[in-house]
């Protein structure tokens, strides 16, 4: 089994937006055999190019 969530904020920076997430995720079973490591890598790496992309579509939205 996996679950988790997301808290997601936003904060005004003068003329910025700062966006801060923390995630949590809870595995068990035969995916927790993949070792914690792994898992917790996979995790910033999806995150890494969700926000990368994100960060893309807002600029490009602002043009």
């Amino acid at each position: 089994f996996a679950k988790g969530g997301a808290d997601v904020t936003l904060a005004e920076d003068g003329d910025a937006t700062v966006l801060g997430y923390t995630a949590r995720a809870e595995i068990g079973g035969k995916i927790a055999q993949l070792g914690s490591r792994l898992i917790q890598g996979t995790a910033k790496k999806l995150s890494a190019q969700f926000f990368s992309k994100f960060k893309e579509v807002v600029e490009a939205a602002e043009a």
